[in-house]
């Protein structure tokens, strides 16, 4: 087992294998050697012993497959999320005892390029929640990965008005962290700034208590300009529609 992590060659892993060596085998902490090969990122190693029968899905005592392992690895590893998601039988929404899929590893550690992986299965989850109630949108969001949140605003299936057990969606959280260039992409792509977390704050709140201590890309306005704007126009787009809707119904019954 230990060969899979330390740098064994091919030949080295094979002759183990050929002499009875088990490839399910387990240690105290529950990593088989495809989970050693996958930490070690043995690429020949990864898909040789994929090829010899390897348990693609195999959880770790911590509940972590091999594709969790691969997703969040430093610096990013897209040849093993590869090989591994070549795998027919891979699971590509599996809960480690943090309710952790591979999508939302890859997006704390900002992977860009093995979140596109994930999000390109046909099988993936974009909106499963781990065990605080987080998206890995909402993940993206906190860990202020930009690009990242950029690639799930992308993606139609991703909800952005699921609430976590603060009640905060991602646009809540991206106020309140004070990140004006993730609160912009996700107010461009219709997040609803009249949401309110567990405390009854709403962005126009948040935004306050922060002031003006922020961080974005683009600082074209203010977080709090930014925020009153689109309440405003909310506000006012509200006005109108129901200004119509009175003037219709007048007109409607003098007719009559």
């Amino acid at each position: 087992m230990l060969a899979c992590g330390v740098g064994a060659d091919r030949r080295i892993i094979e002759i183990l294998i050929e002499a009875g060596g088990e490839v399910g085998s387990k240690d105290v902490w529950g990593d088989t050697a495809l989970h050693y090969a996958v930490l070690g990122r043995r690429l020949q190693a990864v898909e040789l012993l994929l090829s010899r029968g390897s348990n693609v899905n195999e959880k770790t005592n911590f509940c972590s497959t091999p594709l969790h392992l691969a997703a969040d690895s430093f610096p990013e590893w897209t040849d093993g999320v590869k090989a591994i998601m070549k795998q027919k039988a891979v699971e590509v929404n599996p809960r480690d005892e943090d309710g952790q899929t591979p999508l939302h590893r890859a997006c704390y550690k900002g992977n860009l390029h093995t979140a596109e992986l994930l999000l390109g299965h046909n099988g993936i989850d974009a909106n499963v929640v781990n065990n605080k109630g987080d998206t890995p949108l909402h993940v993206a969001v906190q860990r202020r990965e930009y690009q990242v949140v950029c690639l799930l605003l992308n993606q139609d299936s991703v909800n952005l008005e699921i609430v976590n057990k603060e009640y905060r969606t991602p646009l809540l959280e991206a106020v309140s962290d004070g990140h004006l260039g993730i609160m912009q992409r996700l107010i461009a792509r219709g997040a609803n700034v009249n949401a309110v977390d567990h405390g009854g704050n709403n962005c126009l709140h948040l935004a306050l208590k922060r002031e003006n201590n922020f961080h974005s890309e683009v600082e074209h306005m203010t977080m709090l300009d930014q925020v009153s704007f689109h309440i405003v126009c909310d506000y006012v787009c509200v006005c109108v529609c129901v200004c119509v809707c009175v003037c219709v119904c007048i007109c409607a019954s003098v007719c009559v």
